[in-house]
């Protein structure tokens, strides 16, 4: 039943309406849960125990419902009082705008009856203003003189304040503006004079000032460095002028130009700086010095410095690099079309390479992608005129290089003449080789150094390897002039023409070693199965074929010189003073030990081949000797004196070439055994005599019947004279079955001992069967 009372009694004892606080639906909502509620309870009697609880807990939600509806019945009372209050402060305020009003009004009536006496105020105002500013303008035009006069002392100081000094000259030339602009129209051209000359002074300051700034800027690289702040007051001096140039502030025609006019003072700067550093007729070497100097140094400062004191819609690195880059391909260009040497010619090239390397990591530029191009189709043309100048020098150096060696041959001065340097392998050696194969690396070098590489390479290695094969022709015609003057002629030698000709030798074989090691060098740059390689080591392989061949050609000159002294000594042999003596054969034997004293320093392939071929010579030469006297013993005691003087010279030759451990010729024979049976040819019986020459023809094809003829004279005790024994017993008798087959005409071509041994007798035909009759 207290549910359904709209009337609630508070803790307090005062009544509490509940309608005044919830509207009809929430009262009725409130007594529907109370029903609710209490139904529910009822239904279940085991909870009327509870009663106690029951009516705590209602009471405690009682007390709590109490409070919240105080709370909300405070905020209601505290909201009613701000209202009050705001409405009367809104009549406080209403109060004072009726006063204002009220003041207004009256002053509004006050104001007409002034209103005729505005248009006099206007009139006055204005004559007043301008009273006010022709006396102004009249105290600037006599204060200009005394503001010039300052302007001109502060200019003179040794650091001017130029951003102070520009004010002046910017407030002065201001003034100047107006005058004119006021004046222009009511002037006459006599007083248009007489203004132009009271401005002539500022005229003047106001250049001066100019040609100041444009001197104090115009080395922005090194202001940026040393003094920022004055290369900062110059350029906005210079943007100040160029925005009032555009804007056309000033009544007459003053437009300065002067960024334009400082950008031409920069770029005549520039122009002055190469000219001296890298222009005029300056060698290579120094272009390059002075380029390193400055350039890399001043693009680096215009990067990291001059951009920060420049104004940022300036490009002043990208002006300094196009004016550089420009400059520099200028001064190469001239550089270019001087006379320049094969080694500034490369260092050039590489010097292009290194510049387009370094821009790109030094300053982050694409050198390719600038208008102008260093060198351009130049370079290529700079890599031929190195080729053919190349292809001069390398002919001038080999040229050169032989012409020196001949020369210390044929140094017939006993006292200038020193002998070859003895190396760790005791060979005879000089530094030709060294000389020549170091300017042949050094030019291979140079074909795959930056500026060259791929077919530039290929030619420079044709023309070292060219200069190798002329080297070789120029010792083959050194080895035949010397061969024509000190052989055919019988000129007296030099007394270290053979031992520099050893060391020729000798350096040819050591340069067959060092073409392998140069053929390695060049290929290592190649794949190993590119064609190019393999075309190096062909070219190599014909090379050192060539040195073989010089090599030979060698052999063959100092075969020729020693036989060209000791043939004359051989004229002794078989006389009759050869009979009692034995100086003949000693001379032979000192001059032969002589030269092996020399030949002991050559090469061991060399050395084995000549001592050789030496062994054989002299062989020859004493049967040349023996045979071509035709020495004719008086008897017997003279024909065993001949014998016994062949025996005991034979022995003591070889006994003196198994000095050197030669005991057979250079194709493996010994040349001695023809002397068996030269020696039984003399002491065979006559009987037996076509046999015995017969088997000596049988080992020796080259043995024909002039040799025979010559032998036969060393007989004394012949029944017939040599030549008619020869016709009777060879060309008239028919050869028995049991005499060896004469050699065939083939084995007598290739007979290379006998055939060396050259007779004074008439001519027999080679086989008697051919012209018996003769």
């Amino acid at each position: 039943t207290a549910a359904t009372t709209t009337t609630t009694k508070l803790s307090n004892g005062s009544e509490f309406d509940v309608e005044g606080v919830l509207d009809d639906d929430g009262v009725e909502e409130a007594i529907t849960r109370a029903r609710r509620s209490v139904a529910q309870t009822l239904q279940r009697p085991d909870d009327f125990a509870k009663v106690d609880q029951l009516r705590l807990r209602a009471l405690r939600k009682r007390v709590a419902t109490e409070k919240r509806l105080k709370t909300i019945v405070q905020s209601h009372i505290t909201d009613v009082y701000e209202s009050f209050h705001l409405l009367q402060k809104s009549l406080e305020d209403l109060s004072v705008v009726q006063r204002h009003v009220d003041e207004s009004e009256g002053l509004i009536k006050r104001c007409e009856q002034l209103q005729h006496h505005v248009g006099q105020a206007k009139v006055v105002n204005n004559s007043r203003n301008k009273l006010q500013s022709t006396m102004q303008q009249l105290e600037h035009i006599c204060s200009l003189p005394e503001d010039v006069e300052e302007i001109e002392h502060m200019m003179a100081q040794t650091q001017p304040d130029l951003l102070h000094i520009h004010s002046k000259l910017m407030r002065a030339e201001k003034r100047k503006s107006d005058i004119y602009s006021k004046i222009q129209n009511a002037m006459r051209k006599s007083d248009q004079t007489e203004v132009d000359k009271y401005f002539l002074q500022l005229n003047e300051v106001v250049t001066q000032f100019e040609a100041q700034i444009l001197f104090v800027g115009k080395k922005p690289l090194k202001l940026a460095v040393e003094d920022p702040t004055t290369l900062v007051n110059v350029l906005r001096i210079i943007m100040r002028e160029e925005k009032l140039d555009e804007e056309r502030v000033y009544s007459w025609s003053r437009k300065k130009n002067l960024k334009e006019k400082y950008f031409d003072t920069l770029e005549r700067d520039i122009e002055s700086t190469f000219e001296c550093l890298l222009g005029g007729d300056v060698a290579v070497n120094d272009f390059l010095q002075n380029f390193d100097s400055f350039f890399f140094d001043d693009l680096r400062t215009a990067k990291e410095r001059l951009m920060e004191c420049f104004p940022p819609f300036i490009d002043i690195f990208s002006y300094y690099l196009i004016q550089y880059h420009n400059r520099l391909c200028e001064c190469t260009e001239q550089l270019r079309s001087s006379s320049m040497e094969p080694a500034g010619i490369m260092s050039l090239l590489n010097w292009v390479h290194d510049y387009k390397s370094a821009m790109k990591k030094n300053l982050d530029v694409d050198v390719s992608s600038l208008e102008v191009q260093l060198l351009g189709v130049d370079e290529d043309d700079l890599k031929d005129e190195y080729i053919n100048m190349l292809q001069d020098k390398i002919r001038l150096w080999i040229s050169t290089i032989v012409k020196g060696d001949i020369k210390l041959w044929l140094n017939e001065s006993q006292e200038e003449a020193s002998p070859p340097s003895i190396s760790s392998e005791d060979l005879y050696v000089t530094d030709t080789p060294v000389v020549l194969y170091t300017m042949i690396e050094q030019q291979l070098g140079v074909g795959f150094q930056r500026g060259g590489g791929g077919p530039f390479a290929a030619k420079i290695i044709k023309l070292c390897f060219d200069g190798l094969k002329q080297f070789q022709q120029d010792l083959k015609d050194g080895f035949s002039a010397v061969k024509r003057r000190f052989c055919e002629d019988n000129v007296f030698q030099p007394p270290q023409l053979v031992p520099h000709i050893i060391a020729a030798m000798n350096n040819c074989y050591r340069s067959v070693s060092t073409l392998e090691e140069l053929k390695d060098t060049i290929v290592s740059h190649y794949d190993k199965h590119a064609p190019m390689a393999k075309a190096v080591s062909d070219t190599v392989g014909e090379i050192q074929e060539g040195y073989e061949v010089v090599m030979i050609e060698g052999l063959k000159l100092i075969l020729a010189l020693m036989e060209s002294v000791i043939v004359p000594l051989f004229a002794s042999l078989f006389t009759k003073k050869w009979m009692r003596s034995r100086n003949p054969i000693q001379r032979i034997l000192m001059t032969l030990k002589d030269y092996f004293g020399d030949i002991i320093h050559l090469n061991p392939n060399n050395k084995d081949i000549l001592f050789g071929a030496m062994y054989r010579k002299v062989a020859i030469l004493y049967l040349e000797a023996m045979l071509s006297k035709r020495f004719k013993p008086k008897d017997d005691i003279d024909k065993e004196t001949i014998l016994e003087n062949i025996h005991v010279e034979e022995q003591r030759i070889k006994d003196c070439f198994q000095e050197f451990s030669v005991i057979e010729d250079h194709m493996g024979k010994n040349p001695y055994k023809a002397f068996e049976f030269v020696c039984r040819l003399i002491e065979e019986s006559e009987k037996t005599l076509k046999m015995t020459f017969y088997r000596a023809r049988s080992d020796y094809p080259g043995l024909n019947f002039n040799h025979l003829e010559c032998i036969l004279y060393l007989r004394h005790n012949l029944s017939q004279s040599p030549r008619s024994y020869i016709k009777d017993n060879f060309f008239k008798k028919k050869r028995s079955k049991k005499e060896p087959n004469p050699p065939t005409r083939e084995e007598i071509e290739e007979a290379d001992y006998f055939v060396k041994v050259k007779t004074d007798c008439k001519e027999f035909p080679i086989f008697p069967e051919e012209d018996s009759d003769k």
